[in-house]
């Protein structure tokens, strides 16, 4: 069930952010993280290897990929929404492979098309970067994948599309 954050709080203060969304943002994705620096702590004071090894430097990769660059995508919609509003408000969704912003109040044509290109844009900036710094390809993809989210099928190119269109 999406919940309503309403206000500003003194650490979000500076962007406009309610804190209420950026803590429920990254706490819902605290288990994964936990469990995969765990399993590295594990493997390294015990020397693990095989499958052991193998299962933790995955959950270790989809937390800091996957899960950073889907949490990266949604607080850069935030940080384009909220900014200069005085009282923001955001619907927030999360599901376990999901999780979603909706601004509540009212936003211009113009920040609904910025809105919805800044989240895959600063996905695809930092793969770039990271591609640019030689990084394995394996860590590379999931940041530069959230491009396909500005296709008219997905939330973000349909919000592009839905503001074009009412132009």
């Amino acid at each position: 069930m999406p919940t309503t954050h309403r206000g500003v709080g003194a650490a979000g203060a500076a962007l406009g952010i309610s804190v209420g969304v950026l803590m429920q943002t990254a706490l819902a994705w605290v288990p994964m993280t936990c469990a995969a620096i765990a399993g590295l702590v594990v493997e390294v004071l015990t020397g693990a290897e095989g499958p052991w090894a193998i299962s933790q430097l995955a959950l270790a990769y989809v937390a800091v990929a996957f899960v950073g660059a889907c949490l990266m995508h949604e607080l850069a919609h935030v940080v384009v929404a909220a900014w200069g509003v005085t009282s923001p408000r955001f619907d927030v969704e999360i599901r376990l492979l999901r999780c979603s912003v909706r601004p509540l109040h009212p936003l211009s044509r113009g920040r609904v098309i910025l809105g919805a290109l800044a989240g895959p844009g600063l996905c695809i900036t930092v793969g770039c970067a990271l591609a640019i710094g030689s990084a394995p390809a394996i860590w590379v993809v999931p940041f530069v994948a959230h491009a396909v989210s500005l296709l008219p099928t997905f939330g973000d190119g349909r919000s592009i599309c839905a503001a074009l269109r009412d132009a």
